[in-house]
């Protein structure tokens, strides 16, 4: 979609807008194709045309309106808003675009009663779309600080809200192959240490025993990849 047109290639911005004011006609594609900005939309039509985003960029923009336009702008949008018309999605990496943060918000009340706490669910949704914790409550909280959430996390938390099972199944603490290592490592001494305990009650494989299962403790609960020096 528009790979193949020619840079050079110019039409009237009314083929573009269909006379339409071009501020209004672009803010009602940007958040009809999900885009989470302006200058996303722009980064992604680059992405999909031959055009540099500079270029776009300043065609779309700014106080001047200009009276023609790259053609391939153009088919590009056009091509978007026809597949979203038809139900498809469309061609475009998913950091460019986003949802209105109140969409994800609005989910809150069924995602909560999938997990146990909020942490939990952040967690689960930060394992699943790549996207820290952190930033992820940012998203759910309405203080107005944050209006554009991303539409990867939409999408992920939208399935789990309307998953028929009642409740999340926490992910496992095992589920990380190097953590999984490190707790077997730390299990396999912690069994020998009951074991001399247990045998010779020995009140330094007691002491070995009660340390090393602190240390497996924290190990799970704190995810560590390596094993720790000390508790």
């Amino acid at each position: 979609m528009g790979k193949g047109d020619s840079k050079s290639a110019l039409i009237p911005l009314e083929e573009l807008t269909e006379g339409e004011e071009l501020e209004k006609w672009l803010e009602k594609v940007r958040q009809k194709l999900l885009f989470r900005s302006h200058s996303a939309m722009h980064k992604a039509l680059a992405a999909s045309t031959e055009l540099k985003y500079s270029c776009i960029h300043k065609a779309l923009t700014g106080s001047r309106k200009p009276q023609r336009i790259r053609a391939s702008i153009k088919n590009c949008l056009h091509g978007w808003l026809e597949s979203i018309e038809n139900g498809q999605e469309i061609d475009v990496d998913d950091e460019y675009r986003g949802v209105p943060a109140e969409w994800l918000r609005s989910l809150l009340p069924r995602l909560k009663r999938k997990f146990s706490t909020k942490q939990d669910l952040y967690r689960y949704l930060a394992k699943n779309t790549r996207v820290s914790p952190a930033s992820i409550r940012r998203y759910f909280q309405g203080d107005g600080q944050v209006s554009c959430a991303p539409l990867d996390v939409y999408r992920h938390a939208r399935k789990v809200a309307f998953n028929s099972r009642s409740r999340m199944s926490p992910d496992s603490y095992l589920s990380d192959d190097e953590v999984s290592e490190t707790a077997q490592e730390i299990a396999q001494k912690l069994k020998n240490a009951w074991e001399r305990w247990q045998e010779e009650e020995d009140k330094k494989a007691e002491g070995e025993y009660r340390r090393l299962r602190r240390m497996l403790i924290a190990t799970l609960k704190e995810q560590r990849s390596s094993v720790p020096v000390s508790v």
